[in-house]
């Protein structure tokens, strides 16, 4: 589904490489939304940061969409040491076990949606008044 979707929207084989550039940008940039947002317990910004919109080649997509083609890839790309100490950091934080290696940027992605989902599991579980397991 995930290779259709990206398939569809323009995002095929050629979008990885070129792309890994504005993958870090919105790695750093959902990261350090739940970084600032921490020690806040209602940090909406953060639920919806992968729902904002980047223009790539005049097109418009989600940042999701973009985090879903590198999950994608099936090169086998070493992804930067700060995003991939970061994003360990915070799954140790959200306490999301197990922690993967998180040394391939299709890692790193993985990472961020799962953390994205854990997120929105929690706000729902809140409001349902009912564990959630990650």
């Amino acid at each position: 589904m995930k290779e259709q979707a990206a398939t569809r929207t323009g995002t095929g084989h050629g979008f990885h490489a070129s792309r890994l550039p504005l993958f870090d940008q919105i790695a750093q940039g959902f990261l350090n939304t739940l970084f600032s947002h921490e020690a806040s317990s209602d940090a909406p910004e953060c639920l919806s940061y992968l729902d904002g919109k980047v223009k790539i080649d005049g097109a418009t997509y989600t940042r999701r969409l973009v985090v879903l083609a590198i999950e994608d890839l099936k090169q086998q790309i070493d992804a930067p040491l700060s995003l991939r100490s970061e994003a360990r950091e915070l799954m140790k934080l959200l306490r999301l076990d197990p922690i993967p290696e998180l040394k391939l940027y299709r890692d790193l992605a993985t990472a961020i949606l799962r953390i994205d989902a854990a997120l929105h599991l929690s706000r729902i579980s809140k409001s349902a008044w009912q564990p959630v397991y990650h």
